[in-house]
């Protein structure tokens, strides 16, 4: 198989695996009760998100959404130019 066609695969396995993270995040949420005392929060230099009162399965989902963003907004690159291929331990 080409490189081109093995990359083209790795993208729709990683989209694949997003939407269905979402899907059983989504499911896991519909099932699960809530609790008041469930929450999460994120923290970086720039911003803060902290959530209250959700689901287990809201990070599955948001989880699923971010690899689903990343694996599509991901460029991919070609180069025709085959690298060098150097055998160790012969001797000629």
């Amino acid at each position: 198989m080409s490189v081109e066609i093995l990359r083209m695969l790795e993208r729709i396995i990683a989209a694949l695996g997003g939407i269905g993270s979402i899907y059983l995040g989504y499911r896991l949420f519909s099932i699960a009760r809530l609790e008041n005392s469930s929450s999460g929060s994120l923290k970086n230099s720039l911003f803060t998100i902290s959530l209250t009162r959700i689901g287990p399965g809201v990070f599955f989902a948001l989880f699923g959404a971010y690899i689903l963003v990343t694996s599509v907004n991901s460029r991919l690159t070609f180069s025709d130019a085959s690298p060098a291929f150097i055998m160790m331990g012969t001797s000629d």
